[in-house]
């Protein structure tokens, strides 16, 4: 049948290019898509499309706008019906001078026992990033993985051993403080 709608899914990939536009460097933001799946009959073009993007950010001020311009390239237009919703919202985990004292006394416990011990910056998502700004945190203290995120993931043994001793060496000299 001829219809004077466009395909759902070429109108969708015309909207997620623009959503992947509003990514900025400056601006510390990134869009991008996390994953679709569409519905269709048998033998029929796909009529529902769901999907996930995903937005991470350093500045709430930024996301709020990003997460407003969004709405606008979704707004029902071409009669077709869009709906944002969102799932979660963790900020990253902002250096703060707070966070200093803990990375230290972190680091002291992993020098005692000789166990590897590194800092390093992201702008995914984290718990931490929820933490109000008075009070110190650390993130990703947790076991190492292989191949993340893939079917052949897998957790280094040792190093939840490793973690483990590092926080309970950690909480004993902190209650012996």
């Amino acid at each position: 049948q001829v219809s004077k709608k466009p395909e759902v899914l070429r109108w969708l990939w015309g909207r997620l290019e623009a959503a992947c536009a509003l990514s900025s460097r400056k601006e510390r933001v990134a869009v991008s898509v996390g994953s679709l799946k569409t519905l269709a009959y048998q033998n029929l073009l796909p009529h529902e499309v769901s999907g996930t993007v995903l937005v991470n950010y350093l500045d709430e001020k930024v996301a709020d706008r990003v997460v407003v311009e969004l709405r606008n390239l979704l707004e029902s237009k071409d009669g077709f019906k869009a709906r944002l919703s969102l799932l979660t919202d963790r900020p990253a985990m902002v250096r703060r001078s707070g966070n200093e004292a803990l990375v230290a006394k972190l680091g002291g416990a992993a020098a005692r026992w000789e166990l590897p011990f590194d800092q390093d910056s992201s702008l995914l998502p984290s718990v931490a990033g929820l933490v109000p700004a008075g009070t110190p945190v650390v993130c990703g203290v947790g076991p190492a993985a292989t191949e993340a995120f893939t079917t052949h993931e897998a957790v280094e043994r040792i190093s939840v051993v490793q973690k483990t001793l590092l926080l309970a060496q950690f909480l004993m000299t902190e209650s012996n403080a």
